[in-house]
């Protein structure tokens, strides 16, 4: 009982009925891109009374602007290498990204290409079910992993499955062990955890081509999932 006890410092920020209605209101909207859209463009209408709303929905609305429009590249399709192929990879299109910020997936597209990767994006993928996962609502989130664990698995042979995302990409890498006690999916979570790698695992084996010289200054930021929960560290060598 001393454990699940709210302290009075606290628990009209942790505890509140209205933080749980918050917590499932964004687990039934954000892994789904099309509800996330619909839900951007009402909150976009409803920003100027923001004011009138409950505090954390107010908050919601003063940071939402309009989705992007929506890309070409995150439907179910196979794009071929360029040139000679090297490898044959699944791409993860993820669920808030397409909503939010598409080009990201365009240019990994571009970039795997370029390098000599057949990208597919398998009908049936979505949502790794991180969110879900990390909010402890397991069962939609283990179902999320199900079923991109059968559309990579349907797509034929591939040497990876390349996720742009970094917490998705911890997520996807865990799947072996979210369903070790599973018979009828622990070899198959266990396969697709050992395929997963992120877009820059990808690159650094494939090496990019020397160019001309950029009078280029960019900065890299190698999020602390990336660090911590894959465990990889980009060192300038590779960047």
């Amino acid at each position: 009982r001393r454990h699940t006890r709210c302290s009075r410092d606290w628990s009209s920020d942790v505890c509140s009925s209205d933080l749980r209605a918050v917590r499932k209101l964004l687990g039934a909207i954000l892994p789904y891109p099309n509800r996330f859209r619909l839900a951007l463009l009402g909150a976009t209408l409803a920003k100027p009374f923001a004011s009138l709303m409950p505090r954390r929905i107010a908050a919601m609305l003063e940071l939402a602007k309009p989705p992007a429009p929506s890309s070409a590249v995150d439907t179910p399709q196979v794009f071929p290498a360029d040139g000679t192929r090297k490898m044959r990879v699944a791409m993860l299109t993820n669920c808030a990204q397409p909503v939010l910020a598409p080009e990201i997936n365009e240019a990994t597209v571009r970039l795997l290409t370029r390098l000599g990767c057949e990208v597919v994006v398998a009908k049936g993928s979505g949502c790794c079910g991180g969110l879900l996962h990390h909010m402890g609502d397991e069962e939609p989130a283990l179902a999320m992993a199900k079923r991109n664990i059968d559309a990579w698995l349907s797509a034929g042979d591939l040497d990876a499955v390349v996720v742009n995302v970094s917490g998705c990409g911890t997520t996807i890498k865990d799947y072996g062990h979210m369903l070790r006690t599973d018979p009828a999916w622990s070899a198959k979570a266990a396969k697709v955890s050992s395929l997963a790698k992120d877009v820059s695992e990808v690159v650094a084996s494939l090496g990019i081509p020397k160019g001309a010289p950029k009078d280029l200054k960019v900065a890299y930021h190698a999020a602390c999932s990336l660090q911590h929960g894959q465990k990889i560290q980009i060192g300038r060598a590779h960047v």
